[in-house]
């Protein structure tokens, strides 16, 4: 029977011997694969959790996000001069990225 092959015993080892347990088999594949599937889990327990502690702390105004450390009016200013966004951020001495990201929160305000 091919359901009674799977689950034969284990036959003693030597002392001092280690069994490795490999994915070539079907049941190492199938262990790996359930140690997979407890590693998500725990990490989208932790994920959830970590969410509602965020929530609770904009709830009672202690999480605000971080302070802005680079002023938009200026960046519009620049911008509005004509430079080019790469020339802002080396201006500013910020990383590129975030002139990019300014800059859509511009035009998304209008």
């Amino acid at each position: 029977m091919l359901l009674t092959s799977a689950f034969r015993p284990i036959p003693e080892l030597p002392p001092g011997q280690i069994r490795l347990v490999t994915g070539r088999t079907a049941a190492g594949k199938a262990f790996f694969d359930m140690l997979g599937v407890f590693a998500e889990f725990e990490t989208n327990l932790r994920r959830e959790r970590q969410a509602e502690g965020i929530a609770k702390a904009k709830r009672n105004g202690v999480y605000t996000g971080g302070k802005r450390r680079i002023d938009r009016e200026e960046v519009a200013t620049l911008i509005s001069q004509g430079l080019s966004l790469s020339e802002v951020a080396r201006q500013l001495g910020v990383p590129r990225r975030q002139i990019y990201r300014i800059r859509d929160e511009l035009v998304e305000a209008g």
